[in-house]
């Protein structure tokens, strides 16, 4: 029975050990290795720009800054106690969009305030939690540094890909002929992908900071205001799908650190090798 069972767990794992161990070794060649930083870009690019998208739709709902919430608390304000028996439950606001929820259950989600506000003209709202979410999604948060964060990491990937496919179009009279400029023009373009890596890098900390400091900041201010029966909270999705994408930012500006440190140490032995082949085709001209 031992001997079966041993037979049968080297069925079952040798495929995929040998299958993970062929994949780790081809992430030794450049390429792969680049095309795993455009990977990781293009994921940070799609978690951002999810982020800018939240609550354009009830499946989107989920992704929000800031979260207004009536709570079932009786309260001596008769128009705060009303709060409870009120058909908006709650509103969610993001960047450019707005959702509502009623006891239903029912989400409405739109860009446009005025087409939220023409639905909601028979809905009570004692507390105006529609008119906090569309004051925080106008004026108390802006989309400006996102954007801006979304098209740098759309630039370092595509430098990315240029940088990939340099690496395949080398040839062997390339290699002969052209080998320094080549190699000058690689580590020039090494040095502005890691400059663009690094100013990707922060400007998506600052974005990321900031979103964090402006919405605490909101929540905050709101809970000191007479507010008894609503709950204010920012948006934990938000939050992950943010500091996913600086985790990945940061794998890929440490991978183009280290191509950058194991290409400089190759350009010199180009550089050397160049040298050496010019000072012996002079010798053997003087020996001429």
């Amino acid at each position: 029975m031992a001997q079966v069972r041993r037979y049968r767990l080297n069925i079952t794992f040798s495929a995929p050990v040998k299958w993970i161990g062929t994949r780790l070794w081809d992430l030794q060649t450049p390429r792969n290795r680049c095309y795993i930083m455009i990977t990781l870009l293009l994921a940070a690019i799609i978690q951002l720009s999810v982020i800018l998208a939240g609550c354009s739709s009830p499946s989107l709902k989920d992704i929000y800054l800031l979260s207004l919430i009536y709570t079932k608390t009786s309260s001596p304000n008769p128009v705060v106690a009303n709060a409870s028996e009120t058909t908006l439950v709650e509103v969610r606001a993001s960047y450019f969009n707005l959702c509502i929820r009623e006891v239903s259950d029912e989400w409405l989600c739109s860009s446009s305030v005025s087409a939220l506000a023409r639905q909601l003209s028979s809905i009570d709202d004692p507390e105006d939690l529609f008119g906090l979410g569309a004051k925080f999604m106008k004026r108390d948060i802006s989309c400006g540094p996102m954007m801006a964060v979304i098209f740098l990491n759309a630039i370092v990937a595509a430098f990315l890909g240029l940088l990939a496919c340099l690496s395949n179009s080398k040839t062997a009279d390339d290699e002969d002929d052209n080998s320094s400029i080549l190699a000058l023009g690689r580590n020039s373009l090494l040095l502005i992908f890691a400059l663009a890596a690094a100013s990707s890098l922060l400007l998506t900390l600052a974005a990321m900071v900031w979103q964090q400091v402006a919405t605490g900041s909101v929540v905050s201010v709101l809970q000191n205001a007479p507010y008894k029966n609503v709950l204010f909270r920012t948006g934990k999705v938000v939050m992950i799908l943010g500091w996913c994408a600086v985790a990945w930012i940061v794998i890929v500006v440490l991978g183009i650190i280290v191509r950058s440190f194991a290409v400089l140490p190759l350009s010199r032995l180009v550089d050397k090798s160049s040298e050496s082949g010019s000072e012996s085709g002079s010798g053997s001209l003087i020996d001429d």
